[in-house]
């Protein structure tokens, strides 16, 4: 299975439409860091999604303050609407943790504030890792997408992606191919996946078998071409046949 290779303290964008899977594969990259470096994971849950409705050890902003983290654990901290306040905190008092911010769309927009651009920016500087989950690169600020360093890329609510965003013709066209690959899938399950990591220039995805597989972006494309899109090809048209069929 390839190997993510990231570096403590990355910033981590999840992009995705709703239902196709984001928290999911979110929460699946944090365990797997969380498994290498004992990690806490803190998510900051301000819309309450139903996905982390299992996690008991519940945490209010303040608590932060303490150094209440322990390792190997998971926390949330849910219904807030104090972003910024909570963005000071874990600049201020939490290291080495991984941090998920469910939605961040709602409030990474725009023209970023003080606050903010020093959180995106601090990452490194404490250990932490930051997952920024949103529906589409539309949704978050420029400067944010600058400072994302590898992107989980699901199948987002338009086709386009800003050149704002780095490498802007690369995850376009990964995003094509995730779209063709969710056509062979029920609308419930549309869970195709790439991840890219934008300074390396590598795509992580997984091969018709399941296993999962790493590559440079252009050697990607030639096994992308040479293997998947025939596999793929082939599939969408004996789904057609059989459509015609029961038709």
């Amino acid at each position: 299975m390839a190997k993510i290779k990231s570096i403590p303290g990355e910033n981590w964008g999840v992009c995705g439409k709703m239902n196709t899977g984001k928290t999911h594969l979110t929460m699946e990259m944090a365990l797997l860091i969380q498994q290498r470096s004992d990690k806490p994971i803190l998510i900051f849950d301000h819309a309450n999604n139903a996905s982390y409705f299992d996690i008991k050890n519940i945490l209010q902003i303040e608590d932060l303050e303490h150094n209440v983290l322990e390792e190997k654990k998971i926390y949330k901290i849910s219904g807030s609407q104090e972003y910024e306040l909570f963005l000071e905190c874990i600049m201020l008092f939490v290291r080495n943790t991984i941090v998920i911010l469910d939605d961040c769309g709602n409030y990474m927009t725009g023209n970023l504030s003080d606050v903010i651009m020093s959180f995106v920016t601090s990452p490194k500087n404490n250990g932490n890792d930051v997952f920024y989950q949103f529906h589409n690169f539309n949704d978050i600020a420029p400067k944010l997408c600058r400072n994302l360093h590898i992107i989980l890329l699901k199948e987002q609510s338009t086709d386009e992606i800003p050149h704002k965003m780095p490498n802007a013709d690369n995850l376009t066209i990964l995003h094509e191919h995730i779209i063709l690959e969710n056509k062979l899938r029920d609308s419930e399950e549309i869970w195709a996946f790439r991840i890219y990591d934008v300074y390396r220039d590598k795509v992580f995805f997984e091969k018709p078998d399941g296993v999962m597989m790493s590559l440079p972006f252009r050697d990607y494309l030639d096994y992308y071409n040479q293997n998947l899109l025939r596999n793929i090809t082939r599939q969408i048209e004996r789904v057609q046949a059989i459509k015609k069929w029961i038709i």
